[in-house]
């Protein structure tokens, strides 16, 4: 400061009375030249003209940030008259002064990059999640992102390439976040089951059907079709065997919440690897874990009940393991245990194979991993029909080339009839997903020079874009994480064969729009499980009190929203029931916050048609018992 002080002074007696009438380009010219003393002097404590508006970025973020909590009405006029002026603009002096003057104290530009982009990430996730899957909003902050990084990357401003940071560290990192995963995601999605807010598809189904392999070690279940099935005969998913041991412990539909949460959580370690087998440093193979779990998809895919898919990436990642680490054992062991998830799995582990045949040149795996999906497929279909159901191919019902609807008609369709594939799979609702699934990794995939690493993308093309069924190109339901799982392992792959800086910036870059794609997918459902659990407490505790009077042996029919509570009955029913009309049971429970549905409206029909008789009614839920004989 006595530089700052004696400059000062020094300039004060040059500028004498004397000099009063001197012409006015004499004045400027001191001028000019008090300036750029005062530009050199600044720039010996590290603040140059380009670096004040670093400050004062700073400042308006901090203030930015702070505006977010006092107003009221985001997104609207009102939001303005809201925010307090005087207050926004003290926060935005004290923050530009404080990062101003930390930084002329340690004469460094450090502190005022890290503290841009700390609060460029902060105020972008939290303006995200201002609004629920808003896609447009995410896209006008990813912009705003993606130029703070990219300024931030240009000579490496926040020294990330001089990072000390170690495999150990990455190891720490990467254990916390997954715990703090599992115990975030799980509790949420326990909050909504809690909360009556999972359905029997796809919660109910699942939790009748584990009770019943505690049991019985088969995986029968009432509700997912009209009666008693095992649900092999819909989905071959072997899989679930791995989870029965901990049921058998835990016997409570929180186990199988949990369990799905962690599946997902444990993927950093297989990414990690494959980070490390490609040259990544502990820094961006650390980024590279956190971009999958703050991936649209991940958490959000979660928040819809429990289901099989949500396995898959963990086999798929070690799978890939295993191929760049040319394990033969492990790659078998993995193959296999990715198609056990479901009998679609055969799709990924085919283009899988593809890929180590024309990208890798690895001809032996690619040939192995191709022969076992299509055995698979054809021995998982085989049993599917053993079990008494069918495959799923109406999800394919608009390329059907022949009245029967088979696999032979399809693909027909779809290499014969091209300009109609992409005529189906080119809608807004498509092209939405596709930004969803790409733009937060900058669509990495399609930067690849080896253009047979496409072939990755073909099962996003096949399990999403072409089926007819709306929920398959919706990132709230359980078909993108094979897809997801593919996607990160291609940008992995595109960004190993990057220069230094590019690959920095992608990462980089890629973490922090997945982060503000990830809040902006989840924040506000998260909040609501919370606001909904801490409002409805007494109608929850009620309405399970309600449940717990039903006896075990009892026949029950239920509303949808009930039915993964009453997972411990043996003949459980549901409505909606699409494969059979109403039938009597010696209970029926009536969800009263559906009432106006026509499902309700044709439970309460049924049951005025029937000696049923109101014998409990408390919390959501009416409570009615068959009086026949």
């Amino acid at each position: 400061m006595k530089n700052f002080k004696s400059f000062f002074e020094k300039q004060k007696i040059k500028t004498s009375a004397k000099e009063v009438g001197l012409p006015q380009k004499r004045r400027l010219g001191r001028l000019f030249s008090f300036l750029e003393k005062l530009k050199k002097l600044l720039a010996k404590y590290a603040i140059t003209p380009g670096y004040l508006i670093v400050i004062a970025f700073c400042g308006f973020l901090a203030a930015s940030l702070a505006a977010l909590f006092m107003g009221a009405g985001f997104g609207t006029k009102e939001f303005t008259q809201s925010v307090f002026l005087p207050l926004y603009c003290i926060i935005f002096a004290c923050v530009s002064a404080l990062t101003a003057g930390m930084s002329i104290f340690i004469k460094s530009q450090k502190i005022g990059h890290w503290t841009m982009f700390v609060l460029t990430c902060l105020y972008a996730c939290l303006l995200a999640g201002k609004k629920s899957l808003d896609l447009y909003l995410c896209i006008a902050v990813g912009i705003v992102v993606f130029i703070v990084i990219r300024y931030l990357n240009n000579e490496d401003k926040l020294s990330l390439s001089d990072s000390r940071f170690s495999w150990k560290n990455s190891t720490v990192c990467l254990t916390v976040a997954c715990v703090l995963f599992t115990l975030f995601v799980g509790g949420f999605t326990i909050l909504r089951y809690t909360n009556f807010g999972g359905a029997t598809f796809d919660l109910g189904i699942f939790t009748q059907m584990f009770e019943y392999m505690r049991t019985t070690g088969v995986p029968y279940t009432t509700v997912e079709r009209d009666g008693l099935v095992s649900h092999f005969a819909v989905h071959f998913s072997p899989v679930f065997y791995l989870l029965v041991p901990g049921y058998m412990v835990w016997s409570h539909p929180s186990y199988l919440l949990v369990m799905q949460a962690l599946a997902l959580a444990l993927c950093v370690f297989p990414i990690r690897r494959l980070c490390k087998n490609m040259g990544f440093s502990p820094l961006a193979s650390t980024a590279a874990g956190f971009v999958w779990l703050f991936y649209p998809s991940v958490a959000l895919g979660c928040c819809n009940d429990f289901h099989e898919n949500k396995f898959l990436p963990l086999m798929l990642f070690w799978l890939l393991v295993m191929i760049t680490e040319n394990k033969r054992i492990g790659v078998l062991i993995f193959a296999l245990l990715s198609l056990s998830v479901k009998e679609d799995a055969a799709v990924y582990i085919v283009c899988i194979g593809l890929y180590c045949l024309f990208a890798k040149k690895e001809k032996r795996t690619g040939f192995i991993l191709i022969a076992m999906a299509l055995a698979w497929f054809v021995f998982a279909t085989g049993m599917i029909e053993y079990f008494g159901g069918e495959p799923m191919v109406t999800r394919f019902s608009d390329y059907y080339s022949d009245a029967e609807g088979s696999w032979i008609g399809i693909i027909k369709t779809v290499v014969v009839n091209i300009g109609y594939l992409l005529k189906m799979i080119m809608t807004q609702e498509r092209l939405e997903f596709l930004l969803w699934m790409l733009l937060p990794v900058l669509f990495g995939p399609f930067l690849t020079k080896n253009v047979w690493t496409l072939l990755l993308m073909v099962p996003m093309l096949v399990i999403n874009l072409m089926p007819t069924l709306a929920s398959q190109y919706d990132i709230f339901y359980q078909y993108t994480y094979g897809p997801a799982t593919l996607v990160l392992f291609s940008c992995i792959f595109v960004f190993s064969q990057m220069k230094e800086e590019t690959r920095r910036f992608c990462i980089t870059a890629s973490l922090v729009l997945c982060m503000v794609f990830g809040t902006g997918a989840t924040v506000q459902k998260f909040g609501y499980y919370t606001r909904n659990a801490a409002n409805h407490a007494e109608e929850i505790r009620l309405s399970e009190e309600l449940l717990d009077t039903i006896p075990d042996d009892a026949t029950v029919t239920a509303r949808d929203y009930v039915v993964p509570h009453l997972y411990d009955q043996k003949e459980l029913y549901t409505v909606p029931n699409h494969y059979s009309a109403l039938f009597c049971t010696d209970y029926y429970v009536v969800d009263t916050r559906q009432d106006g549905n026509k499902y309700n409206d044709r439970m309460y029909e049924f049951i005025a048609n029937n000696p049923y008789e109101l014998i409990l009614e408390q919390g959501y839920l009416q409570l009615w018992q068959y009086k026949g004989e």
